[in-house]
């Protein structure tokens, strides 16, 4: 299911009662989210609901979940949005697709060889992978790519703001790019390896392969 840390939690909380095993999240403005997974077996069985949830949507919050699109036909394990705007990258069958209208329709994307992650950037259109040979950015919405930093490790990326495209590597180092992923500089770094990440702003969130969730209020300089 979907738990919540807020700021004066000392654990997670459970969201509404619902147990789907939510393989991919993304925020797409407050209190709505969407979400690909699973349904439990007694969800299955009382909705009838297939193995692949597809797109679901809710926005209260995460309480109560929607089929937007390819229920039945899609397992998105990795899902980035801004706005309506979400890029995804379905298991089932190895692909990434886009979608400008917060997934109700969706269009196939190219994906670069050994991508590790993506991050949509400010502008739209543009969209950031990190692979095995460095940062790749495209301007088309993910149709092509150009090679950007080539000396940074591949890593998990957010893109806050024109001015911090981040990369957290697989060491813990947190690099900042002011120049949409031309050059990145050292930023900060954190004592393990990092399996999530998240920005808003100044603001940033990292989970720990530990379990471990860190904070950082100032761009990811200390957490």
């Amino acid at each position: 299911g979907l738990y919540r840390l807020g700021p004066r939690d000392s654990r997670p909380r459970k969201v509404g009662t619902v147990s789907y095993d939510l393989m991919g999240l993304a925020v797409i403005g407050p209190r709505s989210y969407v979400a690909s997974g699973h349904p439990d077996g007694a969800a299955a069985r009382r909705e009838g609901l297939p193995s692949n949830l597809g797109l679901i949507r809710t926005d209260d919050g995460g309480r109560r979940w929607r089929p937007v699109s390819l229920l039945g036909g899609a397992d998105f394990h990795l899902l980035r949005a801004r706005g309506s705007r979400v890029l995804a990258y379905d298991v089932t069958r190895g692909r990434l697709l886009a979608s400008a209208n917060a997934g109700r329709t969706w269009k196939p994307r190219a994906i670069p060889s050994d991508v590790v992650d993506f991050a949509l950037g400010p502008a739209v259109g543009v969209v950031a992978a990190s692979t095995s040979d460095g940062v790749k950015v495209s301007g088309d919405e993910g149709v092509t790519y150009r090679p950007r930093a080539q000396d940074v490790g591949p890593g998990l990326l957010a893109w806050p703001s024109a001015r911090a495209l981040l990369l957290v590597d697989a060491d813990g180092r947190v690099l900042a790019s002011a120049d949409s992923g031309r050059t990145f500089s050292r930023r900060g770094t954190v004592g393990g390896r990092p399996t999530a990440l998240a920005a808003t702003g100044s603001r940033v969130a990292l989970l720990l392969d530990s379990g471990r969730v860190l904070i950082s209020r100032d761009g990811g300089r200390l957490f």
